[in-house]
């Protein structure tokens, strides 16, 4: 194989990197600024459509409160997860892989920057549905990151093995 390839391969490829780093950024931004409205405006519950409410809760834990007070480990795990994630980012040739992990990337270091910088060490959590722990755009973007990034690896082994 030609080394230009190889080396393209391993580099990965730049559009797909920069739309990364878009999606991660505005994930980001969004996170924080509907952390910040909700801690100045959903104080007291409001109650939006159906079982959904936005109010502003606190969690010293990850996700569905797990690892309640462990902020420095969550801290440590959460750089090392953004610095695997640059890595698969930088390698990566399919949109399909750097796109989620763009919002992958924004959602865990949106609460990974709450949690850096809030006086208490928690990660602002703002809506409620009745079903589902409370969460947060970071929480969600994390969520929807992960289903894309099964789906996308799903269909690539399956393409892979010529089915």
């Amino acid at each position: 194989m030609d080394s230009s390839v190889v080396d393209r391969r391993r580099r990965g490829r730049p559009g797909i990197r920069a739309a990364a780093g878009v999606v991660a950024i505005v994930s980001l931004a969004a996170d924080h600024l509907t952390k910040v409205f909700a801690m100045h405006h959903w104080v007291t519950p409001v109650h939006l459509i159906g079982p959904v409410t936005l109010a502003t809760t606190s969690n010293a834990g990850a996700a569905f409160s797990i690892f309640q007070g462990r902020s420095v480990l969550l801290a440590v795990l959460g750089g090392v997860l953004a610095a695997v994630l640059l890595v698969v980012l930088w390698r990566t040739q399919t949109w399909g892989i750097g796109l989620p992990i763009g919002l992958l990337l924004g959602g865990a270091l949106g609460n990974g920057l709450d949690r850096a910088f809030s006086s208490n060490h928690e990660v602002t959590d703002f809506i409620a549905t009745g079903f589902w722990p409370v969460f947060n755009v970071a929480d969600a973007c994390i969520t929807v990151a992960c289903i894309w990034l099964g789906i996308s690896l799903a269909l690539r082994a399956r393409s892979d093995d010529g089915v």
